[in-house]
């Protein structure tokens, strides 16, 4: 691209940046969307900042598409000029809409930049911020926005990415970035959004620390009734069908400016769609075929409740080693996590992985694009995977997470770090019995157990039973 085109396409950016992004401000009826709660830890960045202190100065923001991280980056750019930074020192691009609609890339948006404003980045004396959209468009995203962190200390850089393994993979970014994943919405998020109710402050935190960190059923089941009893107005304030609405469509920002559950699928739909044909083929060299065959993998894995590769390699059609390298790169894309059979490395590298998605709307769209309808049933397996998902998340603070692999064991087994003590997990979406958990509590040698279900909070000798509704503060 011609340096002065460059020049022009950055003009128009930085003028037209509060139109474009004001957009992603507003929901249905011009209504003001509210902030996510991982806002409030980038704001954090922003103003430690501005205000001189010491801290981090590039973030990178991986996350699932549809995940809001646009809209994360529209809500900061206004946040930005509230606090009276220059609109020519908050610099916005889409390196999607840069690569692909006008065959430039990072580096050069940054030099046209430069011409414009008529300083180099290293003579900047006020700050500035880079708020880079879809970086992983551009191949050499890192290597760009590095020149720019290295050449001034009065930059600040933020760039997100739907594709994870591209943002995630370079070793210039892992030395010098913060990384701050963008995950699906909790439960919390969703009613706070939706109704605009929050639970009692630091809940979630107390209720993760009760169940996992108590050291015996019995200190776990006082600290979840106290937490309970302290969440009880809150309970009231949101609908029963709420969590079913969670469970099915909610898991995304997106879907929440969405009238019915059928447009939510559509829209994942070609989302998905967009992760497989683009982000996926972008980084590995798979062919049409094996790229339609990632997309029957999803819907294999959506209605399957446990299958090993082999099986999974002869539905398919593929080897053995393709299909491994497919299901590691849709982890890495943000779509599945993997639940790991308990036991040795030896033993789990038998057992094929469980794989929970990351969204359960994700499994809800794919049962319905396979003409499945959302019963009951389907309920309780999109509940198990949220557990799975907040779990997953949880394992980032000081424990492992496995699954029993053999037949009637429970759900999952925690495995704390500092002193390798095991919890286990069972996870019902209507009544749920202690008998599985006994099972694999015995196998483990876990000192105590915990069953999700939809009934009230008790204690059964060293099983702890807790709410759906309360393990859903987390």
């Amino acid at each position: 691209m011609a340096r002065e085109e460059i020049a022009n396409f950055a003009r128009k950016a930085l003028a037209n940046a509060p139109e474009r992004l004001g957009i992603y401000l507003r929901g249905p009826g011009e209504k003001p969307l509210k902030r996510r709660m991982i806002f409030a830890r980038i704001e954090a960045l922003a103003k430690d900042f501005i205000s001189g202190k010491t801290g981090n100065r590039w973030t990178v923001m991986p996350g699932l598409r549809g995940t809001g991280k646009t809209t994360l980056l529209s809500q900061l750019y206004f946040l930005l000029k509230a606090e009276g930074v220059p609109q020519d020192r908050i610099i916005y691009v889409s390196a999607d809409e840069l690569v692909k609609a006008f065959g430039s890339n990072i580096y050069e948006f940054i030099e046209a930049y430069e011409d414009i404003s008529g300083l180099a980045v290293e003579e900047l004396q006020e700050k500035a911020f880079f708020l880079v959209d879809e970086a992983h468009y551009d191949k050499n995203w890192a290597a760009a926005l590095k020149t720019v962190f290295d050449r001034s200390k009065h930059v600040f850089i933020i760039a997100t990415g739907s594709n994870a393994l591209a943002l995630q993979a370079n070793p210039d970014v892992a030395r010098r970035v913060h990384m701050e994943k963008i995950f699906p919405l909790t439960f919390a998020e969703y009613v706070f959004l939706k109704r605009g109710i929050l639970p009692p402050e630091g809940a979630g935190e107390k209720l993760y620390d009760a169940m996992f960190f108590s050291g015996s059923a019995k200190r776990a089941f006082s600290a979840v009734s106290a937490i309970e009893r302290a969440a009880a107005p809150y309970f009231v304030k949101w609908k029963r069908y709420d969590i079913e609405d969670y469970l099915s469509k909610g898991t995304l920002p997106f879907s929440l400016e969405l009238k019915s559950r059928e447009e939510v699928f559509q829209r994942l739909i070609q989302m998905l769609e967009k992760v497989v044909y683009d982000d996926i083929a972008a980084i590995f060299p798979y062919n049409k075929e094996t790229l339609d065959k990632v997309w029957n993998l999803l819907l294999l894995l959506s209605s399957a409740e446990d299958m090993s590769l082999e099986a999974v390699s002869s539905r398919l059609g593929l080897g053995k080693p393709t299909v491994h390298s497919v299901l590691t790169t849709l982890e890495k894309s943000e779509i599945l996590f993997p639940i790991k059979a308990f036991g040795r490395a030896a033993k789990q590298a038998r057992k094929t992985p469980k794989y929970a998605f990351i969204a359960p709307v994700i499994k809800a769209t794919l049962l319905w694009e396979s003409g499945s309808s959302i019963d009951r049933a389907v309920y309780g397996r999109l509940f198990e995977d949220i557990v799975a998902f907040y779990l997953y998340k949880f394992s980032k603070k000081g424990f492992k997470l496995s699954r029993d692999s053999e037949k009637r064991g429970a759900d999952f087994i925690i495995t704390r770090q500092k002193d390798n003590a095991k919890t286990v997990v069972e996870v019902g979406y209507g009544q749920k019995g202690p008998r599985q958990v006994r099972q694999t509590m015995k196998k483990v040698s876990a000192k105590y157990g915990i069953v999700i279900y939809d009934g009230k909070t008790k204690l059964e000798g060293n099983i702890l039973f807790v709410p759906k509704r309360v393990f859903l503060l987390c």
